[in-house]
């Protein structure tokens, strides 16, 4: 090979092996934390509302950074009660003998040194009432599964998640299906717990006033019951929540921020996750959940 030839490919191996490095100044702000509220609330149960601070993008601590010197403060809308939580440690504040009711909508005020107010507004809706639910045993992949339709015939609108859960003498019927509000916002991947999507399409949905909701999914036992099948006694449930509309917002844009971080990339852009806290972040809604026994 001729020495110019010799020369020349040397060149373009070594262009190919370079890199430019450029030194950029990161030039960082004072941090200020914000306020993050995570509660939801259901009828007959006692408030309860968690509080962290946000933490730096550069913070390598663990853990969370929680609110000790709030004064949490919760309104019934309809009678003017209100009264102020009792902190709990590790965040959290409630009241037991405040218990929220269906059908009324409640106000959330948060007293912070150094913060302006913060506040939030949501309702409990009305658990459905008129509810229809037929079953019929079909063939799934060459295997026996259960299809289990319904029908929601109540005159109001309403915004649903629905899902099949069981129960057993080892099992009892699992009502706190957000594993504690003081996770719901901070650890959003828990809302994948309540499976807003299965084979047959959403399970969440919108019912206009006056119209009838119609829907149905397919239950195999062998991929819902994963490695803990039902037992002695056992029993099934349809259960049907019926979220406020600031749950529902909830619900629908975490949905879409983790389908989008499954997908990021340099160009992608995360949509925002709906909050309905004035002055911070986070969420104050409340939901109704009914459960209607299906036989197999």
């Amino acid at each position: 090979m001729h020495k110019t030839s010799i020369y020349f490919t040397c060149f373009l191996i070594a262009m190919l092996f370079s890199s430019c490095e450029v030194d950029y100044v990161f030039e960082k702000g004072e941090f200020v934390p914000r306020i993050v509220v995570n509660a939801v609330f259901t009828e007959n149960q006692s408030f309860s509302v968690n509080l962290t601070y946000t933490k730096d993008i550069l913070d390598n601590n663990d853990g969370f950074d929680y609110v000790d010197n709030a004064a949490v403060y919760i309104k019934e809308i309809a009678t003017g009660r209100t009264e102020l939580l009792e902190y709990r440690g590790n965040g959290n504040y409630t009241f037991t003998y405040f218990t929220a009711k269906a059908d009324h909508t409640y106000e959330l005020k948060v007293l912070v040194p150094g913060y302006e107010l913060i506040s939030a507004t949501s309702k409990v809706p009305v658990k459905v009432a008129n509810v229809n639910v037929f079953t019929e045993n079909i063939l799934q992949d060459e295997k026996e599964a259960l299809k289990v339709n319904f029908n929601i015939r109540d005159q109001q609108s309403g915004y649903f998640i629905w899902n099949w859960i069981y129960s057993d003498n080892k099992t009892p019927i699992d009502s706190s299906v957000f594993i504690g509000s003081e996770k719901l916002v901070v650890s959003a991947n828990q809302v994948r717990g309540i499976n807003l999507r299965n084979e047959d399409g959403n399970n969440v949905g919108i019912k206009e006033s006056g119209f009838e909701f119609l829907k149905s999914f397919v239950y195999s036992e062998k991929e819902d019951a994963g490695d803990n099948p039902p037992g002695v006694n056992e029993k099934y449930y349809l259960r049907i929540m019926t979220l406020s509309k600031e749950m529902y917002e909830y619900y629908i844009s975490v949905e879409k921020y983790l389908d989008e971080n499954e997908q990021i990339s340099s160009i992608s852009y995360l949509p925002q996750v709906y909050s309905n806290v004035h002055n911070g972040l986070g969420l104050f809604a409340g939901y109704a959940q009914k459960y209607i026994e299906v036989k197999k």
